[in-house]
């Protein structure tokens, strides 16, 4: 019966307002029933008109009850149609749509929380087209098929809105870190260049790397990077330049990828649920939505 409310919940308006209404007409009947017995044990009393009332009433409700759950029992036999047809189109959403976003969200994260981000002009319609998939963060609805992802947009629009939501937070985030690179890049490569100590860490220094490092403040770069030895030595040196000529908009840079964490953990959290939720009630296996 569970499952049946689901189906009733995601399928056909149509549908959603016959069990609406019918369920609403029964229970105005029922009360009417109710109504009238009350109001003839006030007239009548409880002598043998009361009694055959009594027995009318009951015979009533007893109609309404078995039309009920016929109509009940008939709703139910034509979810259990829809389920079927809509089952291939659900098992699509979830390996087109939800999984695809699912794995999108936890590599950002993973991404963002490592300091592994190429911040400088986030080209996200390039990425997502170049051969062999994007290494950087990436959007999550520009790579879905237009028509699953609207057909699951019409089955779950408030999944759908949250999706578009983590787009444009990323989006301005991006946006966000250009401006502060261009800012940030001209000091950081000049205090590199003329720093005798620092200098001798890394030849013809690139501002715009700098800074996206520095947006990044990871732990460390890793062994292969070129860059790495400098940001072990130097990295509270090249923070507090940052500081000083962007300080305010950096630490809400910061408080921004903070934020933006935080939203990849509640919308993985509704896709996982929606993933499971769409399993459960279309009884789609685990193995047909791999």
């Amino acid at each position: 019966m569970n499952d049946f409310w689901n189906l009733v919940r995601d399928g056909p308006l149509r549908i959603r307002l016959v069990v609406v209404f019918g369920s609403a007409a029964l229970l105005f009947i029922t009360i009417g029933i109710a109504g009238a017995v009350g109001l003839g044990y006030t007239i009548v009393g409880q002598g043998p008109q009361f009694i055959s009332l009594l027995i009318s009433a009951l015979g009533a409700f007893s109609t309404v009850l078995l039309v009920g759950v016929t109509s009940i029992t008939f709703l139910e036999n034509r979810m259990i149609e829809y389920a079927e047809r809509q089952r291939p189109l659900v098992r699509e959403e979830i390996n087109k749509i939800v999984r695809p976003a699912i794995t999108r969200l936890f590599s950002n994260r993973d991404r963002i929380e490592r300091g592994l981000v190429k911040w400088r002009h986030l080209d996200f319609e390039e990425a997502i087209s170049t051969v062999g998939g994007n290494e950087n963060i990436e959007l999550l609805s520009d790579s879905f098929d237009r028509t699953i992802y609207d057909r699951f947009g019409e089955r779950k629009p408030g999944v759908k809105n949250q999706i578009r939501a983590h787009d444009n937070e990323l989006k301005k985030l991006s946006r966000f870190a250009d401006t502060l690179i261009d800012e940030l890049a001209e000091p950081l490569e000049q205090y590199v260049q003329h720093s005798d100590s620092v200098g001798q860490s890394i030849r013809d220094p690139d501002g715009e790397i700098l800074a996206s490092i520095v947006l990044n403040n990871p732990p460390g770069l890793g062994n292969n990077h070129s860059y790495a030895k400098l940001w072990e030595e130097y990295n509270t040196n090249l923070r507090r330049v940052a500081y000083a000529e962007v300080g305010d908009e950096l630490t809400d840079f910061y408080e921004g990828k903070s934020d933006y964490k935080y939203t990849t953990n509640s919308l993985s959290n509704t896709l996982v649920q929606t993933r499971d939720s769409m399993q459960r009630d279309y009884h789609v296996s685990l193995e047909e939505s791999v």
